[in-house]
C-alpha cells in the first residue's frame, strides 16, 4: 500500500519516464544536459515525496534516486547516472506491482 506522498513521488517518476530514458540513452553529458534541465525539479520533488511517504521498496528506490538527483546537480559521473535511471524505473514498477498484489490479498 502506498501513502499519498509515496504515490505522488512514484507518479512523478512515471510521468517523466520517457525523458529519463532519453537521458539514459544520451551519448554525452552535453546531450543530456538540456533534458536534465527540463525535468530536474520534478525529479527532486519525487525524491522528497518518496522520502516522507511509505511504500514498497522505498529504501531501494531512494538509494538509486539519490544517484540520479546527485548527478542531475553535478553531472560528474555520467555512467553512474545512465546506470541509475533504469534502476529507478524498474524499482518503481516493482513497487507498484507489490502494492497492487498487497491490495488484492487484502481485498
Amino acid at each position: 500500500m502506498f501513502s499519498k506522498e509515496f504515490e505522488m513521488g512514484v507518479g512523478l517518476i512515471k510521468r517523466f519516464r520517457d525523458t529519463l530514458e532519453e537521458i539514459a540513452r544520451a551519448g554525452s553529458p552535453e546531450e543530456a544536459k538540456p533534458l536534465i534541465e527540463q525535468i530536474k525539479h520534478p525529479v527532486f520533488g519525487a525524491m522528497a515525496q518518496i522520502k516522507v511517504g511509505q511504500g514498497p521498496l522505498k529504501e531501494e528506490i531512494l538509494e538509486a534516486l539519490a544517484v540520479v538527483v546527485s548527478q542531475f546537480r553535478e553531472l560528474t559521473d555520467f555512467a553512474a547516472l545512465k546506470e541509475a535511471i533504469p534502476q529507478v524505473i524498474n524499482l518503481v514498477e516493482q513497487s507498484e506491482k507489490l502494492a497492487k498484489e498487497g491490495a488484492e490479498q487484502k481485498g
